[in-house]
């Protein structure tokens, strides 16, 4: 790993949980104690009841999607981002807790999935030779063949 990217790294998760605890400490002084003890408590058992619902739920939906004939990919990304959406909720603090609350907000999740989807995608779309049709994308294999029966083909009588 690159060392400007490790003290990168090292940076985050040191300036991360102590914007986190600046931020409670200020919410605190402005609401009171009680009222930011009783938001982390309500994110968390919102998590808790957001991850309870979507796990099963992930599994269903990807079935549902196949039995239409569709990839699950989408349904499968969309209920990942959900449970992860439940977990930022579970872990204490006033970011994550608004990240996750974003991220339950459907178009705002779709956006973030298009965000973290595109270079996965981009980089296999390159590969290979395909042609697109009706929007999907077909695969084209380049080749010769020659025929090898015993037999020589017979005309019909139209030609």
């Amino acid at each position: 790993m690159l060392p400007s990217l490790r003290f990168a790294l090292l940076l985050v998760f040191i300036a991360f949980p102590l914007l986190e605890i600046a931020l409670l400490i200020r919410i605190g002084q402005t609401i009171g104690v009680w009222p930011t003890i009783m938001i982390l408590i309500a994110a968390a058992v919102l998590g808790i009841v957001v991850i309870r619902q979507q796990g099963p739920s992930m599994v269903s939906c990807a079935f549902a999607a196949m039995n239409e004939g569709k990839p699950p990919i989408g349904p499968v990304f969309d209920s990942f981002v959900v449970i992860l959406a439940g977990f930022l909720l579970l872990i204490p603090g006033l970011l994550t807790d608004a990240a996750g609350l974003l991220l339950l907000v459907p178009p705002i999740r779709r956006r973030a999935i298009n965000w973290a989807t595109s270079g996965l995608f981009a980089a296999s779309e390159g590969t290979g030779s395909q042609a697109k049709r009706g929007g999907r994308s077909t695969v084209i294999i380049e080749g010769t063949y020659e025929r090898l029966d015993d037999t020589p083909r017979k005309p019909k009588k139209d030609e």
